[in-house]
């Protein structure tokens, strides 16, 4: 499965499609994508893709593997409360071009 969320219409979809990509992340015509991958690789990919600083203050579990896939054209703002509602792992805080990812 994968999450997609759609900007323009403001919408979350899960999508039973399966890629047999090995690669946890496409950066073609602005698409992120991300399959079955860690936390914490999103957060560093996202950390390149946004730039922004991203600093983790809580143990992350890397055996729970997330699969979703951003346009690019969304802020860091809404892929970060997309994130946290979907893994309800995290809370966080941004500052400027820093973000701080704490325990919920």
């Amino acid at each position: 499965q994968i999450l997609i969320y759609r900007h323009l219409s403001n919408e979350t979809v899960i999508d039973n499609h399966t890629e047999d990509n090995n690669e946890n992340q496409i950066w073609l015509s602005d698409i992120l994508n991300f399959s079955y991958a860690p936390l914490r690789q999103i957060f560093a990919s996202l950390e390149n893709y946004h730039n922004v600083k991203i600093t983790v203050n809580m143990a992350i579990d890397d055996s729970a593997l997330y699969s979703v896939r951003f346009t690019g054209n969304e802020p860091i703002e809404q892929v970060m409360q997309i994130l946290q509602t979907v893994t309800e792992e995290f809370s966080y805080e941004i500052t400027n071009n820093h973000i701080s990812i704490n325990n919920p």
